[in-house]
């Protein structure tokens, strides 16, 4: 990996780049690297005013729905955190085998992540294995994701800059193999 290049990279999710994400795993796929990670999708739910929330597995793997249905007028968070576990211990499973990835991507790192559950751990794991990360994270929660990573972050405003990123990776992978 290019040693000017940090290992946790976070994009400013915004309501209009929402699916900038999965745009951005099949760059890296394209650019072969070898990827894991998780991507949110929401699709609408008749007779809901929240919309489904699914994880696409970017391994392959089978998309986890993180929803919990909790009937009409529920105005409680609609997380289903032993579903959310699920795909955290997916990703940590992938980070503990050889031959490591060139980049994992997880779209969502908010309030979950930032209280110390949710992806942090995935997050964490891929630091200390050297993995580059990924996340996608609003400017609400940038103040909490910055106290996280400590210094090792870099913010893109700009979708474009994540992709470059990505290019850059994908680069030094080539050069290391």
């Amino acid at each position: 990996m290019d040693d000017d290049l940090p290992l946790v990279a976070a994009l400013i999710r915004r309501k209009d780049n929402r699916e900038v994400f999965a745009r951005l795993a099949e760059h890296a796929k394209r650019a072969g690297l070898g990827l894991v990670g998780m991507v949110q999708q929401e699709l609408p739910h008749p007779g809901r005013t929240s919309p489904d929330r699914i994880l696409v597995d970017l391994d392959g793997g089978a998309p986890i729905d993180i929803t919990e249905e909790r009937g009409d007028g529920a105005t409680a968070c609609h997380l289903h955190v032993q579903a959310l576990e699920e795909a955290v211990g997916r990703l940590i499973g992938r980070l503990d085998v050889e031959p490591l990835p060139d980049l994992m991507i997880v779209s969502k790192f908010a309030a979950v992540e930032i209280d110390g559950h949710g992806f942090r751990q995935a997050v964490e794991r891929a630091v200390e294995r050297g993995v580059p990360v990924l996340v996608g994270v609003t400017t609400d929660h940038l103040p909490g994701f910055r106290a996280f990573a400590d210094g090792l972050e870099v913010v893109f405003e700009d979708d474009g800059e994540a992709f470059a990123f990505v290019d850059r990776l994908a680069r030094g992978a080539a050069t290391a193999a």
